[in-house]
């Protein structure tokens, strides 16, 4: 097997990762994170990752996050699905008004989840209030969510906005059934009817006038996307080469000296260097332009415009190439591997199955769609 330098296990204390991965299983009959695992967030404020010191977030750093990314992700498939979608929406908290970002983000078990996805409609009316109906799909940890995002379609200015709702203002609906990360609780929401909300509970995204401003929030929403998704799902793909690693070891520690090892062990395992080494380049790729961007960003934060000029725009393209490179390649080494891994990797009860499962699921998400090339 590879050697891995910057193991994502050297971000995790042994404690957190029992506590994971100990929790998985009772977590899928759940469908939901445990308290267990819930606790784990909430004492460290993972939930938080992005959202302003301001408001007592732990603000990391663009780079700070990836890596973590791929750490939980590698971990346990749904504990780091939830880490990326709720700790993603908790970096709009640079964007929103400051009095309700204070109050959202004061509990200690405030969690953000939505959905990128436009579900509603909204009509604009006085003072600055607008009249939403709608719903939306997938919205990653929704049962321990302490507010929604959603993404409305105002007709009468003919543009997306997004909304700060409730959990009292919005229905649950049970239709998170997947393959993979069942315990990540992508369920969907609604509004019952009509709901008014106050101009306090809408937002827009613009990295050269976010509310708090710091590096962090002038770094563009779909690059980041793209690079904490891609991240996670680097961390998985990890995980099942490791444990396609394990039986083909243990195919070979079995065979005794009457039977040969078959001939496609050794391919597997040739197979398996090869994937190792691609997947350290291309996740030094996505650091390295992560980094390259953050820093550049940070050395220009006095720039008004700064979205607009060549420079930024060229670095956000590198971050996202870079985060489609790897993920594509991700799944390339996850099939690749899958057929090596015979009815142990279609089991339910083995751990390379739920790691593929998981994994096959969180490379569905719409960022990674394949581009179709004519």
């Amino acid at each position: 097997m590879i050697s891995i330098s910057l193991h994502p296990s050297t971000l995790l204390k042994p404690s957190w990762i029992a506590i994971l991965r100990k929790d998985a299983e009772k977590a899928a009959r759940l469908r939901r994170l445990t308290p267990g695992q819930l606790k784990l967030f909430y004492d460290q404020k993972w939930f938080k990752a992005l959202v302003p010191k301001a408001y007592g977030g732990l603000q990391w750093s663009v780079m700070q996050v990836v890596r973590f990314e791929e750490a939980i992700g590698w971990t346990e498939g749904s504990a780091g699905w939830v880490f990326t979608l709720c700790s993603g929406a908790g970096w709009f908290g640079g964007y929103l008004d400051p009095g309700i970002a204070a109050r959202i983000f004061r509990p200690r078990k405030a969690c953000l989840a939505g959905s990128g996805a436009v579900g509603g409609e909204g009509k604009s009316g006085e003072q600055g209030r607008t009249d939403l109906t709608g719903g939306w799909q997938y919205a990653t940890g929704a049962p321990h969510a302490s507010v929604f995002t959603a993404n409305v379609y105002l007709k009468k200015e003919q543009k997306v906005r997004a909304f700060l709702l409730l959990p009292e203002e919005v229905s649950l609906k049970k239709t998170w059934n997947p393959l993979g990360l069942i315990a990540s609780a992508s369920e969907s929401f609604c509004i019952d009817g009509h709901l008014t909300v106050g101009p306090e509970r809408v937002f827009d995204i613009n990295p050269d006038k976010p509310v708090i401003c710091e590096s962090l929030y002038r770094i563009p929403f779909g690059p980041l996307a793209e690079a904490t998704i891609a991240a996670n799902l680097s961390g998985m793909a990890l995980h099942f080469m490791e444990e396609a690693d394990l039986l083909l070891k243990q195919k070979k520690s079995n065979s005794i000296k009457a039977v040969q090892v078959p001939d496609w062990v050794f391919a597997a395992e040739s197979l398996l260097i090869d994937y190792g080494d691609r997947w350290l380049k291309a996740r030094t790729q996505l650091w390295n332009a992560v980094e390259a961007l953050e820093c550049f960003v940070k050395g220009h934060m006095s720039v008004a415009a700064l979205s607009l000029t060549t420079a930024y725009q060229r670095k956000s393209e590198a971050v996202s190439g870079a985060a489609q490179l790897q993920a594509a390649l991700c799944r390339e080494i996850v099939n690749g591997l899958y057929p090596y891994t015979g009815l142990t990797g279609a089991s339910m009860n083995s751990q390379i199955g739920k790691v593929w499962r998981d994994f096959q699921t969180g490379s569905q998400h719409a960022l990674f769609i394949p581009k179709i090339v004519r």
